[in-house]
């Protein structure tokens, strides 16, 4: 059965998630499709070594869909310094010079994707279809 819907969106990795919920939190009916289904043995014991650094800018947006703090904060781990090198040279950003506590946060990608994959299945103008 064909099902109607403002925007559809293909691929439901952190970012096609993402913005599945923030059109839906404007008013759209969205449906969000992805080939892989959820993986119902996350969280296991390992962590998963596919992870991606959250920036506070990040999380704000992940905050406004209802998706941060994660419901699995033993996934989640702040760094407090950078250290960027190039050819030329290198710089060090550190929190404490501005007046953070963190840079941003390291974060099992699974962490996130399961957290917003939650959020879309409880949204009532958002739809999961996955196998």
């Amino acid at each position: 059965m064909m099902k109607e819907c403002d925007i559809a969106i293909v691929g439901g990795g952190a970012a096609g998630a993402t913005a599945a919920l923030l059109l839906a939190e404007q008013g759209r009916q969205v449906t969000l499709i992805d080939a892989q289904p959820i993986d119902e043995q996350w969280p296991g014991k390992d962590i998963d070594p596919r992870v991606v650094a959250i920036s506070p800018g990040s999380a704000a947006i992940l905050r406004a869909v209802e998706c941060w703090p994660l419901s699995h904060p033993d996934r989640v781990a702040p760094y407090a310094s950078m250290q960027v090198c190039a050819a030329s040279g290198q710089i060090e950003f550190r929190a404490d010079q501005h007046g953070l506590e963190a840079l941003g946060w390291i974060v099992e990608i699974p962490a996130i994707r399961a957290q917003l994959w939650d959020r879309i299945e409880r949204h009532r103008r958002a739809e999961l279809l996955s196998p």
